[in-house]
């Protein structure tokens, strides 16, 4: 028994109550993992920014939760957007966003990947965390 779930029930009507808060139990857990590790990730994210002329860049980092379809909770982390535009060449679209050139490199400058290797290098530790708190709430109720 876990939080007041017990695995004995007398019918399918029961079973599938168990099954909801399972279901329910899981995504907070979810939610509640995908919150730190957004916000360990946007802090890991900023530090690996290059510091540039205005230091723009490793402030425009910032993770927002957001709500998809059915419930279902998400965590965007972005960097740029506003705080790192600048005006580009006449002729051409108004403004550039350089957090994409400082990542990406242009015909001119080469890239210094900040964003995406930070990403990859936290993304194993974030999955087992989430199955580990998966696996403790799926064990707490002996199934």
């Amino acid at each position: 028994m876990i939080d007041g779930l017990n695995v004995k029930t007398t019918g399918l009507s029961e079973m599938e109550a168990l099954f909801r808060k399972v279901r329910q139990r899981i995504a907070e857990c979810d939610d509640k993992i995908a919150g730190e590790h957004a916000q360990e990730l946007a802090s890991a994210i900023e530090a690996a920014a290059p510091r540039g002329e205005t230091g723009e860049l490793r402030v425009s980092v910032d993770a927002k939760r957001v709500v998809k379809e059915r419930d279902r909770v998400r965590y965007r982390i972005k960097a740029g957007g506003a705080r790192t535009r600048k005006p580009v060449k006449q002729g051409q679209s108004p403004a550039y966003d350089y957090a994409r050139a400082d990542e990406f490199g242009t015909k001119d400058t080469p890239s210094s990947p900040f964003f995406w290797p930070t990403h990859r290098r936290l993304k194993p530790k974030y999955r087992r965390r989430i199955n580990a708190g998966r696996r403790k709430i799926i064990k707490g109720i002996g199934l």
